[in-house]
């Protein structure tokens, strides 16, 4: 997902989750309603994109932990003429260490539903 699309989910996230939690603001005693309507307004967007932005770069490991061999595993390398990516099951990285930049395993990689 792009940043923008990301930020489009947030927006309707967020109009979600207020529309099914609307309610009329006519007395008071509902300032703590109305109070909570405005927090979600204002906090809902940036707190999916905070999970959204977490969950991204949730799955990817430090360089100085070898991948598991025989798992699938995406490797971001960082090379002469830019930034690369490779896959493998893992058994090429006392190679590669020198130039990896940080690696994932492809079923974190995988949404899951």
């Amino acid at each position: 997902m792009k940043k923008e699309q990301i930020e489009k989910a947030a927006r309707e996230f967020t109009d979600d989750l207020i529309a099914e939690n609307y309610f009329d603001v006519n007395y008071e005693e509902d300032n703590y309603d109305a109070g909570s309507l405005h927090a979600t307004s204002e906090v809902g967007s940036m707190a999916f994109l905070k999970g959204a932005e977490w969950r991204i770069n949730s799955v990817w490991h430090d360089v100085n932990k070898a991948p598991q061999k025989g798992k699938f595993v995406l490797f971001e390398c960082n090379r002469e003429y830019g930034v690369t990516y490779t896959v493998n099951y893992g058994e090429n990285y006392d190679i590669m260490k020198n130039v990896i930049i940080r690696w994932a395993y492809i079923e974190d990689l995988i949404p899951t539903k």
